[in-house]
């Protein structure tokens, strides 16, 4: 979180919007799809809904997701891939239809005070072999090479990092054995019943790895009132 997220909410009430999401099992992965050869609008990695309305309560209208950093590690290298290409795609509706993996998000921060309430997060995260609802309005925000190796194109413990916090450098992984890839990206805001949509390219791939996974997100504007 920078010091202008913590400048928007508050610095008390900054870290009850801060939220993980991980796989519902420790050490255990996520399969993607066997065969995702070609960018197609109704096939997914990952989506991100932001379930906040345009009106309505406090708790659930006005709020933006913002990603912050998106970990991948590879527990099954799946079949015959040669590379891997992620696109990451804003779109103005709620995408995700169904399949894949719900993953919960979890507040940051815990504390023993009598007036804390555990918040829910407004953001809706689905991993795996997720089919999506038809687009509306996309727009393609970047796009990243994570690797290019002989088939398969994954190694067991392979760690891809996506920090989405602005500027920086990125590290593409093109060599064999496992590694650990860090990427940096725009920061990017998923609006009110908008979603973020990853479509992936492995060329030549017939059988889907597998992957652990953590989302870290922050929602901004989110009332930060103690709730008794």
């Amino acid at each position: 979180m920078n010091l202008l997220e913590v400048a928007s909410l508050g610095t008390q009430r900054a870290a009850q919007a801060h939220f993980n999401y991980a796989n519902p099992t420790p050490g255990t992965g996520i399969v993607t799809n066997a065969t995702p050869t070609a960018i197609t609008a109704t096939e997914a990695l990952l989506i991100i809904d932001n379930s906040a309305t345009a009106t309505g309560g406090l708790l659930t209208s006005g709020i933006y997701v913002v990603p912050k950093r998106i970990s991948l590690m590879c527990t099954a290298a799946g079949t015959a891939a040669t590379s891997a290409t992620l696109y990451f795609f804003l779109d103005k509706k709620n995408r995700w239809a169904s399949g894949g993996t719900t993953l919960v998000g979890n507040p940051m921060l815990i504390d023993t005070s009598e007036t804390f309430t555990t918040r829910v997060p407004l953001g809706k995260v689905y991993f795996g072999d997720v089919t999506a609802n038809t687009a509306s309005a996309t727009k393609l925000m970047y796009q990243m090479k994570m690797k290019t190796a002989t088939a398969p194109c994954f190694d067991v413990g392979d760690r891809f990092v996506f920090d989405i916090d602005g500027p920086g450098s990125s590290n593409i992984d093109n060599a064999s054995g496992a590694q650990i890839v860090t990427f940096k990206l725009p920061v990017i805001y998923i609006g009110r019943l908008s979603s973020l949509i990853v479509h992936t390219i492995f060329p030549s791939a017939s059988a889907g790895a597998t992957f652990e996974v953590e989302v870290e997100t922050i929602e901004l504007f989110h009332p930060r009132e103690q709730v008794s």
